[in-house]
């Protein structure tokens, strides 16, 4: 892959990483649905909580984020590596 198709592949995994702490933070559950595939699997507290399939990850989402819980992602110094054509391993300082 060449540097300039690289660049713009971590610039779109960077701007969806945005658009889903924005998400979160505003309770746009609408914009949540159209983050994340069909089949997608989440997990959170180090694999405490596991969800699959879009279903499962918006109601656990639209049951944990009521109108007075106030969230505020804060995601820093992304380190993105891009290990094939269809797929990345990034890494966010979280804070």
């Amino acid at each position: 892959m060449d540097e300039l198709r690289e660049l713009v592949e971590c610039e779109k995994i960077r701007r969806l990483k945005y658009r889903y702490m924005r998400a979160i933070d505003t309770h746009d559950f609408h914009l949540i649905r159209q983050i994340f595939c069909p089949d997608a699997n989440v997990w959170f507290g180090n694999g405490t909580y596991t969800f699959s399939g879009i279903a499962d990850i918006l109601g656990f989402y639209t049951g944990l984020l009521t109108p007075g819980f106030v969230t505020s992602q804060i995601a820093v110094h992304p380190e993105i590596d891009l290990t094939g054509p269809d797929s990345a391993t990034p890494i966010w300082e979280v804070g």
